[in-house]
């Protein structure tokens, strides 16, 4: 009985928590957010973006798209980062990504970044090295939480 009554407290609160007012709230947690696109760099174009990852909405999970003439770049480095409002101060470590490939799509991600509390927007630097190249290219872009 107190399994029960400890589990029907657990729904509610998760049920409450989670219908707050959130831009995030009606997206699959796959579901990716292009924030940039056709970014061109060497020859290759970039897509930027982010999903929510399912363990909750103080996170994020920065995503990156990489062709060359319409075919995904495989071997390229990708790594994010939160940076300060300043531009200058990095919040956490920088994370490096893999490659992940679907049916429809293929992109780096899996670099979640725990997003601070009190943040109603953040900015992610991504840092891309392509296979061909010896300088990295970074980029930050804003993501607005709320």
């Amino acid at each position: 009985m107190r399994t029960l009554l400890a589990f029907l407290c657990l729904t509610v609160a998760l049920a409450v928590g989670c219908a707050r007012s959130s831009p995030h709230r009606d997206r699959d947690a796959n579901e990716i957010v292009w924030i940039e696109e056709g970014i061109v760099h060497d020859d290759a174009v970039i897509d930027l973006g982010y999903r929510i990852p399912a363990k909750g909405l103080r996170s994020i999970d920065p995503v990156a798209k990489i062709t060359r003439n319409g075919t995904p770049v495989v071997d390229a480095l990708v790594f994010n980062v939160l940076v300060a409002a300043n531009g200058a101060d990095v919040i956490g470590e920088e994370r490096a990504t893999a490659y992940e490939e679907s049916s429809d799509s293929a992109y780096y991600a899996q670099g979640v970044l725990d997003v601070p509390q009190d943040a109603s927007q953040c900015t992610v630097r991504f840092r891309v090295v392509l296979p061909d190249g010896a300088v990295s290219w970074t980029r930050d872009v804003l993501v607005k939480l709320m």
